[in-house]
């Protein structure tokens, strides 16, 4: 990946296995010649019944770790129907781009690793996006 890549999708959480994957990409970026910053990450988070608090703060896990990218996984939510996926999905990227402010805010960070784009509306296999 780090020879060839534009991104990658850990299959791992944030912590010390993580870190051995981006060492290893980060290390073969250089080897070949290529910023390892260019190498873009997307981290999954799973979308937990309980609200929105969860998915902020692993939001904040990834982007401390360094991710570029999050998708925010629906699937065995027990969600029903299209509709209910779509309005999680929404309310998640709300919550995310107001802690997103919020955090920028605060750290007078006016350029974050997520950008709004990111946080944009939810992004459907086979939409026109």
């Amino acid at each position: 990946m780090g020879r060839l890549a534009d991104g990658w999708f850990p299959r791992v959480e944030p912590g010390p296995d993580l870190d051995e994957a981006r060492h290893i990409i980060t290390s073969a970026a250089a080897e070949a010649g290529r910023d390892p910053a260019s190498i873009g990450m997307d981290g999954r988070i799973r979308r937990a019944a309980a609200g929105t608090d969860d998915l902020v703060k692993n939001a904040q896990r990834w982007r401390d770790a360094g991710a570029t990218h999050v998708s925010v996984d629906t699937m065995g939510s027990e969600l029903a129907g299209l509709e209910a996926h779509l309005g999680a999905l929404a309310q998640a990227a709300e919550a995310l781009r107001l802690a997103s402010a919020l955090q920028d805010r605060l750290t007078g960070n006016r350029k974050t690793p997520l950008s709004d784009r990111q946080l944009d509306a939810p992004h459907v296999e086979g939409s026109s996006d």
